[in-house]
């Protein structure tokens, strides 16, 4: 009887003990796997796992569906980087990081251009701050705002700003117009600044022209005019003879 009692809770325990192992799907989570795969972990922890997957038939076969995932993926990014980004983040994710990238290399070279053209700088108007920039305000509540910078020998250059947050019609943006005296060719550039960091958000060309109007788009901008602080800059580059 004791025997048929202790076979009965062998059997027992051994059926519980196996439905445990058919439910785990992995010892190791898909992320840690894919981050030893990667070699991001410390030594340590990575030598825990790989004792850990020699001896585990589970993690062995998630270890090798991880692998052959990334390597799918990796060569779906070789062919078409916008197809592989959507398989993942799905369409408005893959905007945004394409949006961030084009950004971080748009800023990359505008850096270059900056050291390039710094000793070509003949003329820098003070940083402006139109009143509201960057808060969190209603159109209604905003007008566009004018500011004119004195030079030498009597010319000058006006500029007007105008700014708009997210709408349904349109994306967030900064309107620019400007006005301009000056009695030599040069170049005008403007600058987009944190007026608190004094870093440069972006900068543009606005051409030999002395009269114009232009419109920039967060994405360009590298911020949003509703919703960071934000001064604007006039500079005049020389031509070189």
């Amino acid at each position: 009887m004791n025997v048929e009692k202790r076979y009965q809770s062998l059997v027992t325990s051994t059926g519980r003990i196996y439905n445990r192992v058919l439910s785990r799907k992995s010892c190791i989570s898909k992320g840690l796997l894919s981050d030893y795969l990667n070699g991001d972990l410390g030594d340590a922890l990575s030598q825990e796992i790989s004792n850990h997957i020699a001896t585990c038939e589970s993690c062995q076969m998630a270890k090798m569906k991880v692998a052959a995932d990334q390597t799918e993926f990796e060569m779906i990014m070789d062919r078409d980087p916008d197809h592989g980004l959507n398989s993942v983040l799905g369409p408005s994710g893959a905007k945004r990081i394409a949006a961030m990238t084009e950004n971080q290399q748009r800023l990359r070279f505008q850096e270059k251009l900056t050291k390039t053209k710094e000793s070509l700088i003949e003329w820098a108007s003070p940083l402006w701050e139109p009143m509201l920039a960057g808060q969190p305000v209603t159109a209604a509540d905003l007008t566009e705002q004018s500011r004119q910078f004195e030079m030498d020998y009597g010319e000058y250059i006006n500029i007007s700003c105008f700014w708009q947050g997210q709408s349904r019609e349109s994306e967030p943006h900064v309107r620019l117009t400007w006005r301009a005296n000056l009695i030599s060719p040069s170049n005008l550039w403007v600058r987009f600044v944190n007026p608190e960091t004094q870093i440069t958000y972006s900068e543009f060309p606005l051409g030999l022209h002395l009269e114009g109007e232009k419109r920039f788009d967060q994405n360009e901008l590298g911020f949003d005019p509703a919703a960071q602080k934000w001064a604007v800059s006039i500079v005049v580059e020389k031509i070189e003879p």
